[in-house]
């Protein structure tokens, strides 16, 4: 056994030994039951991370059918063992777990406040190794041997093992220790800048936020997330905001056997700067226990540091917090409210620094956002926030000409200006995948109302394997394989999409939909008439009305629609067309054309627009909305 391998963690006048199975206080033995002491070894080896309460059940007693009410008897055990009446060494995060945060913590025979370090060598990671396997055999003799853990499987994710770099990382949202629990939007917003840091390492794969973020309030391993993300690791942390001090902790988890590769904790100043030098210090140790050697694109790294303004970066922040909260609320008048605090808090940045890229950028994905809402509800006022999102993100390009991402979401705005500005869009979208910081999924709703469906498809893979949590992309892949007449792809997505969100019943009909144009007619009447209601004059059903043959619902469904003052054109024209009513499919464009060209936009992407391909009608209207001819020439 190597002479500087760490076998214990010393902790104030604490030393605990998993391998000879002690927990010493000044010399002296410490009484603990073989549970508790379990316990104990498996915070400490996380210490600085939360541990859930699943995690040291499965671990612990390996299966064996005991309540939360033995773990609680543990913790007051280790709690009575330590001296921690305040609870602070042990810390309890409600519902989830514990946290085992001593004020200082390092492996026996380290200089003392220095936590178990940044991996500056082989040696060092591998010291980190042989303490943890060492811990793992302390604990086999009562069940709780990590490799034998079996291995969650995920359906919805087994094709994409074959493409995962292994360099693939996931980062999980931090856990905010403040004493106020309040400042869960700057844990969140340090887990993401350092989510943002590691993107500007091309030898790393990063999973998007979206999908990582999801397992907040799902609590579980880090190692069954990293497999449920099929990622290689996964980085975990928690903050600790007080006063002018933050401390910061991180480590980072190899899931195939829960290996800890590194750890540290910071202590600093409420400084930007220091926060800054944090997040890239984090950043650049995790590449290099990844991927040795790797370096950041330069191009990228620069923008992070735009403000010196610490009350600045705390509004955007909490900006950030309600921007990201609003891809994710299930209400629309949440998502409206969250919409108005982030564009207030993205504002309030700006005034206290104007020349900082990053919250005029995030001004305009929110309003971006926004303008997307009111489109969907064919609201007018849509066009006037494209165009105040188009001179923010124009402006955080002026400051920062090489912010992809700020190109990425300015292609999406370019394309419904009101004389859709194809060129601009695509040129856009060409220099952020170019900088190698972009939004694929936007970019491929680019693809698709431009008819290059095989492109899209691509683009839709690509945001699936680094978003594999997120419904749109595999609901928007599904749609553009059914575009591109894969039917029997559409359904497979559509119901790895039920998968993942079985009560998203607005996805039945176009499943049921399907189900119907490949000859599974007994599934999908059954399906429409589980979840939709086949009496009602709902445009969204015209389609199953006609291939049902209840085409006088289907012609009642496009009268109560029209009737409408905000009909939804696509679904007019879908219904009329499959109804095999060209002309009163044009009839209702040219009247949408009349009240607004844009209103096109969405149109010529849809299901059986090729019955107008040939229709001199139809191609004038296209022309004089400003469609340029290689698109219309897709149509057919």
């Amino acid at each position: 056994m190597p002479e500087d391998r760490p076998q214990s963690f010393r902790f104030g006048d604490f030393v605990l030994d998993p391998v000879r199975g002690t927990l010493q206080k000044a010399g002296k033995d410490v009484s603990l039951r073989p549970q508790a002491f379990a316990v104990l070894s498996l915070l400490a080896a996380r210490r600085g991370a939360l541990v859930g309460k699943d995690e040291l059940l499965d671990s612990v007693w390996h299966g064996a059918s005991v309540t939360d009410d033995s773990l609680t008897q543990c913790i007051v055990e280790i709690r009575k063992a330590l001296g921690d009446e305040s609870r602070t060494v042990v810390r309890t995060v409600p519902r989830r777990g514990f946290i085992f945060d001593p004020p200082d913590s390092t492996p026996d025979g380290h200089s003392a406040g220095v936590d178990t370090g940044a991996p500056d060598s082989r040696s060092a990671k591998l010291k980190v190794r042989f303490a943890l396997a060492a811990i793992v055999i302390a604990l086999a003799g009562i069940g709780a041997f990590w490799s034998m853990t079996p291995v969650e499987t995920d359906p919805i994710n087994d094709e994409l093992k074959v493409t995962r770099s292994p360099n693939s990382i996931a980062v999980l949202p931090f856990v905010d220790m403040s004493d106020s629990q309040d400042q869960q939007y700057f844990a969140d917003g340090i887990a993401e800048e350092i989510l943002i840091r590691l993107n500007d390492y091309p030898d790393l794969a990063v999973i998007a936020r979206t999908s990582s973020f999801l397992f907040r309030d799902r609590p579980a391993a880090a190692t069954t997330i990293g497999r449920r993300l099929n990622t290689a690791y996964v980085l975990e942390g928690s903050v600790r905001k007080a006063g002018g001090q933050v401390r910061i902790a991180a480590q980072l988890i190899e899931t195939q056997g829960g290996t800890q590769l590194w750890s540290q904790s910071f202590n600093s100043e409420l400084m930007v700067e220091d926060l800054l030098d944090i997040q890239t210090a984090v950043a650049s140790s995790v590449a290099d226990a990844i991927a040795d050697g790797a370096s950041p694109d330069s191009r990228r790294t620069a923008r992070v540091r735009g403000t010196a303004n610490t009350e600045a970066y705390d509004l955007y922040l909490e900006g950030m917090f309600y921007l990201n909260q609003i891809r994710t609320a299930e209400r629309a008048e949440y998502a409206q409210e969250a919409y108005d605090v982030a564009i207030q808090k993205f504002e309030a940045a700006i005034d206290l620094d104007p020349g900082w890229a990053l919250p005029h950028a995030a001004l305009g994905r929110t309003m971006h956002f926004r303008a997307g809402m009111l489109e969907n509800n064919e609201d007018p006022e849509a066009w006037e926030w494209y165009r105040d999102s188009r001179e923010q993100l124009l402006e955080a390009i002026r400051l920062d000409p090489d912010f992809g991402q700020a190109y990425s979401a300015l292609g999406h705005v370019l394309l419904h200006q009101q004389d859709f500005d194809f060129e601009a869009s695509e040129s856009a979208y060409a220099r952020a995948r170019a900088l190698g910081d972009y939004f694929p999924w936007g970019y491929a709703i680019f693809l698709v109302k431009t008819r290059q469906f095989d492109k899209a498809i691509n683009e839709y893979r690509l945001a699936i394997e680094f978003d594999p949590m997120s419904v749109g992309p595999r609901h928007q892949l599904a749609t553009v394989y059914r575009l591109a007449g894969r039917l029997e792809d559409s359904i497979a997505e559509l119901e790895k999409v039920l998968q993942l969100a079985p009560g998203r019943q607005d996805l039945h009909v176009p499943l049921a939909n399907l189900y119907l144009k490949t000859g599974r007619t007994d599934e999908g009447r059954a399906l429409f008439q589980e979840f939709a209601d086949p009496e009602s004059p709902s445009i969204e059903y015209g389609w199953i009305y006609v291939l049902l043959g209840m085409k006088d619902k289907a012609y009642a469904a496009v009268d109560a629609a029209v009737a409408d003052e905000r009909w939804w054109l696509e679904d007019v024209v879908r219904t009329a067309l499959i109804l095999g009513e060209e002309d009163r499919a044009l009839a209702y464009l040219a009247s949408a054309a009349e009240d607004d060209p844009r209103r096109l936009l969405n149109v010529v992407a849809i299901d059986y627009i090729q019955a107008l391909a040939d229709d001199p009608g139809f191609i004038e209207l296209l022309r004089n909305a400003g469609f340029p001819q290689q698109v219309i020439s897709r149509i057919r």
